[in-house]
């Protein structure tokens, strides 16, 4: 079938049909050799109808010159590209040409991508310059090593949106010591307050810059995308970073409300090329490598307020946990517990962690004030390994022992356990799964041989009635706390207390 294709496109009959075939059968390396002998590697046949008159012809010579990688193609396409004026072609050569190696390009493709970026095409042939615009950055990203850009503490904190737990605002709100706060219905809103003071606070989930003189947005993508090119948003960015000249801003947009997902890509994208053209490609679109998240949050109304998460803000809070696994609570829920049970927390307290994981309970236990010595139990070799590498970046010391808790003896009792605890567990011998049902009762059977009087316990769970149905009528455990933490989950914290002598006065 090949050869007859190849013939038929040799004598010049019936040229798309037979380059589109022929480009389907080049579908893996071993068709691509034998067509490479087929042709004694004289493609001039395909070289000429580059200049076919048929614009769906050389679409798809470009096609199948891009799979056979003739080594001299590379100036043939590039100036085929050059004299395209047919839109929908013109990203075909430059697919053709992702597959070389062509630095010496590299100057032609940047000014090509510039002139892209700021055209202004009608709405029929937008689709077509993205599509141009892509091509030419993908080849481009082998050659261009993006510059980033470095942070600066500004005099003048600009507002900031702190996201954070929504059921437990009030326990980040409460650690702010500076400017004034609003609660919003997913963190707190920030002004005047010092931003090194705020990239401490561990139970903030992340760290959001309003658009500065920016109202809600409503309109078409290409509306949004012009008022926020109004919106001065490089300027606000230089304010925020090292003076660097010339070098632009990568961004992603991420929309978050109700439109739904298969028109959420057309949206984003529209956005992305107005703000690029109406800025001068200050700001620039990519896929990757991005430093700059342009979140987009729907109200009620439909309207969007705009926010900049930025990735070179210099937040290294949880720069310790180089691993985790799929089990690993996540750190800043981890420092919310902790700052939950903070009120029953003892100074000097000699802690367990009884199924550690990779130690991020105990390492955020040890962030929020003086303890004695820790411990880390889990029968996960992997999580234990890990853990250690944690425990090392935080500047921690924890003793982690690689065993099943249930087998756990220690000679010196402890005056807090704080976990996360499993959602289901292995018999070590069996491999059977056991049912947090019944691990939990073997938890508060073993716990209490290992605990001071008057200790405390801060067990981080979605099942908070198995607790409640362990520890109903023993006298030696009382509740002290419940706070909620994912409503979709079911997550909460539970801070129990244990007394030796089971008297009632629990507060």
């Amino acid at each position: 079938m090949m050869r007859d294709n190849y013939k038929q496109i040799c004598e010049g009959k019936d040229l798309r049909s037979n380059l589109a075939a022929l480009r389907k059968e080049l579908s893996d390396e071993v068709s691509v050799r034998e067509f490479q002998k087929l042709t004694g590697g004289d493609y001039r046949v395909l070289y000429a109808l580059l200049q076919n008159p048929d614009p769906k012809v050389r679409k798809n010579v470009c096609s199948v010159i891009g799979l056979c990688r003739p080594p001299k193609a590379v100036g043939l396409l590039w100036h085929a590209y050059l004299e395209e004026k047919t839109l929908f072609v013109r990203p075909s050569y430059l697919k053709a040409l992702s597959g070389y190696d062509c630095p010496e390009l590299k100057k032609d493709l940047q000014e090509q991508e510039r002139e892209r970026m700021l055209d202004e095409p009608s709405e029929e042939d937008r689709k077509h310059r993205l599509e141009e615009l892509a091509a030419l950055r993908q080849i481009l990203s082998r050659y261009d090593e993006k510059k980033k850009h470095t942070f600066k503490i500004p005099a003048v904190t600009p507002d900031m949106i702190l996201i954070t737990n929504r059921a437990q605002r009030e326990i980040t709100a409460q650690q702010i010591m500076t400017g004034n706060i609003r609660l919003l219905a997913g963190g707190i809103k920030v002004s005047g307050g010092d931003l090194t003071e705020l990239l401490q606070i561990r139970t903030v989930e992340e760290y959001l810059f309003p658009v500065p003189h920016c109202r809600p947005l409503v309109g078409s993508a290409e509306q949004i995308g012009t008022l926020l090119s109004q919106a001065g948003l490089p300027g606000f960015l230089d304010k925020l970073h090292e003076e660097d000249p010339n070098l632009p801003y990568y961004f992603r947009i991420d929309v978050r409300g109700q439109i739904p997902p298969e028109k959420k890509g057309a949206f984003i994208r529209r956005i992305s090329d107005t703000l690029e053209r109406r800025t001068g490609a200050a700001l620039r679109g990519s896929a990757s490598d991005y430093e700059i998240e342009l979140r987009l949050l729907q109200k009620k109304d439909g309207s969007f307020v705009p926010c900049l998460k930025l990735f070179s803000l210099p937040d290294d809070r949880f720069a310790y946990r180089s691993g985790q696994t799929s089990e690993s609570i996540a750190p800043v829920n981890a420092a919310l517990a902790i700052a939950l049970a903070r009120p029953w927390l003892k100074d000097g307290a000699q802690v367990l962690d009884p199924f550690c994981g990779v130690g991020t309970m105990l390492i955020e236990r040890a962030k929020a004030g003086r303890t004695g010595m820790l411990f880390g139990v889990d029968h996960y070799g992997q999580a234990i390994r890990l853990g250690k590498e944690n425990a090392a970046g935080a500047g921690v010391q924890i003793n982690y022992i690689n065993r099943d808790f249930l087998t756990f003896t220690h000679d010196h009792p402890f005056d807090e356990v704080i976990t996360d605890l499993p959602r289901q567990c292995h018999d070590e011998l069996t491999q059977e799964v056991i049912s947090p049902s019944g691990l939990f009762r073997e938890f508060f059977i073993k716990i209490p041989s290992l605990l001071k009087n008057d200790a405390l316990l801060v067990l981080y769970t979605p099942l908070g009635e198995e607790i409640l149905s362990c520890i109903e009528g023993d006298p030696r455990f009382g509740v002290e706390g419940v706070f909620p933490v994912n409503e979709k989950n079911g997550t909460q914290v539970y801070i129990l207390r244990y007394r030796s002598d089971g008297r009632s006065d629990f507060v």
